[in-house]
């Protein structure tokens, strides 16, 4: 690779998980607040025909902190109107998201509801391990 132009070298490493996945899973909250579910397949993406979106929370999981999209407006998953707009993240590039800005996974008691996105109807990560 040694001479080639910027744009043509391989793009650097992913960075490793900043966070290592429960071993019992984590719970998943419906982001309309109507129940959660445990997942224990941290690159999952849908759970029962919903998509498995997130949302990041400052760390003391105030609601009133929580947002579904980056500084720029972008829905981290994508806006899912329509539901094909859906851009995959593992728990493990969820929980990076949040970490690069400060912030945490939302939890089952607040899961940052009517933020946008389209996210209500959809399960979100979060970072509260299964009991």
């Amino acid at each position: 690779d040694a001479g080639l132009p910027a744009a043509c070298a391989p793009p650097p490493p992913t960075p490793a998980p900043t966070k290592e996945f429960p071993t019992c899973g984590v719970r998943i909250s419906l982001g309309n607040g109507a129940g959660f579910h445990c997942e224990d397949d941290p690159s999952a993406t849908e759970h029962a025909g919903k998509k498995i979106v997130f949302a990041c929370c400052d760390a003391d999981m105030r609601y009133s902190t929580c947002t579904r999209a980056d500084a720029d407006g972008e829905c981290y998953a994508g806006f899912l109107n329509p539901v094909s707009n859906f851009a995959p993240k593992t728990w493990h590039e969820a929980t990076n998201v949040c970490a690069a800005e400060g912030k945490v996974l939302c939890g089952v008691e607040q899961p940052c509801m009517n933020k946008g996105c389209h996210y209500n109807g959809h399960y979100q990560w979060t970072g509260e391990e299964c009991q």
